[in-house]
């Protein structure tokens, strides 16, 4: 059976920065991107990014297409909700939290 979108799904298309800045003003709970690391990518090119929800899965699979790219600023992350489930996946909310500095880590 397929799932259908929910009924406040959108579409975007054009200047995609404009149209999710558009979204993020109107008034509702939160927008949420799955499985697009292109549009993840240029979302914190223009800093739109208010949460991560990650999962990191306990395997190693080789090579493959990295989350955070070059040409993203590097920034720090303040850890949210931090879950272990019992196959060892972890499920890890974070909030931008500014630029690293040195000596900080």
């Amino acid at each position: 059976m397929a799932r259908r979108a929910p009924d406040t799904a959108r579409l975007v298309t054009g200047d995609v920065v404009a149209a999710v800045q558009a979204l993020k003003d109107e008034p509702g709970d939160e927008l949420q991107i799955w499985g697009s690391g292109n549009l993840l990518q240029t979302l914190l090119q223009h800093e739109l990014v208010d949460k991560f929800r990650l999962m990191t899965f306990p395997v190693m699979l080789g090579s493959g297409r990295r989350l955070f790219n070059n040409g993203i600023r590097p920034a720090t992350m303040r850890p949210g909700d931090l879950t272990v489930t019992d196959l060892g996946i972890v499920l890890g909310t974070y909030e931008p939290a500014g630029p690293v500095r040195p000596g900080q880590m």
